[in-house]
């Protein structure tokens, strides 16, 4: 949702709107005009490759810049080890992966930031004193395919949408259905690098970002991961000794006179 805020941007202070976006973007305007408070400029994005669809050539970008990653490339992967990393690059293949407001597309489209955002539905906080805008921000990439309409009905009904990873949507009275996913794994590992989450803080004197903290979750998770690789060689080690200690004991008690007495 938007906030109604006074700002002080430029040194002069201005009722204003702001709009927090999905697309990582954060708005400031003129509370009465609409008009940008800071600059917006249209930048080129990519086409549609989808028959008949004609998307728009530009988009509007804050000048205050992206609140949360942009693009995914194959080298940036992030997995819990080199077969996640490898499974993760081995499902881009193929998808139209050209930065923000790639299209959907019928061979699939990697989109980052996701419909999960860029900015989180929950909007922004705002500091009057300090003129800071604090923004929680998403940062997992999302796979969106559009299906031809003669063949939605019969994958939606063999597929796996629940509306939280993975949801099919009908887009009644187009000649497409859609399918949309969040980037990860069947195992639950995300293909996007930590962190998962962060809170942005926007200097609105200024128009720019003055900070940014990456949620404690992500970090635990990272550490958890180096630490559990670094336990590897030791579970290792103590698996043999312990398989050593069974055989060990299943021998020396085979050993006993009488063993094979039936009791």
């Amino acid at each position: 949702p938007p906030a109604l805020v006074t700002v002080e941007y430029g040194g002069r202070r201005r009722d204003a709107v702001l709009q927090a976006t999905k697309a990582g973007q954060l708005f400031v305007l003129d509370r009465d005009s609409g008009t940008p408070i800071v600059p917006v400029t249209e930048m080129p994005v990519p086409r549609s490759t989808v028959a008949g669809e004609e998307a728009s050539p530009t988009q509007p970008q804050s000048a205050i810049g992206p609140l949360s990653p942009q693009r995914l490339s194959p080298d940036s992967v992030w997995g819990a080890n080199d077969a996640d990393r490898t499974s993760c690059r081995a499902a881009m293949n193929g998808l139209r992966n050209e930065g923000p407001f790639t299209p959907p597309s019928l061979e699939g489209s990697l989109v980052l930031p996701s419909n999960i955002g860029g900015a989180h539905w929950g909007g922004v906080a705002f500091d009057p004193s300090a003129q800071i805008a604090v923004v929680p921000t998403n940062t997992v990439a999302a796979i969106v395919k559009l299906i031809p309409r003669a063949h939605f009905d019969s994958l939606r009904r063999g597929g796996t949408g629940n509306r939280i990873s993975a949801e099919f949507a009908p887009q009644r009275g187009t000649p497409y259905g859609m399918y949309r996913e969040l980037f990860i794994l069947p195992r639950l590992v995300p293909c996007t690098p930590p962190p998962f989450g962060a809170l942005v803080g926007v200097d609105l004197r200024r128009g720019t970002i003055a900070w940014r903290m990456e949620t404690e979750y992500d970090a635990r998770l990272t550490a958890a991961h180096v630490q559990m690789k670094e336990l590897n060689p030791a579970v290792d080690d103590l698996n043999r000794q312990y398989e050593a200690f069974v055989r060990t004991r299943q021998a020396a008690t085979q050993s006993y006179v009488g063993y094979d007495d039936q009791i």
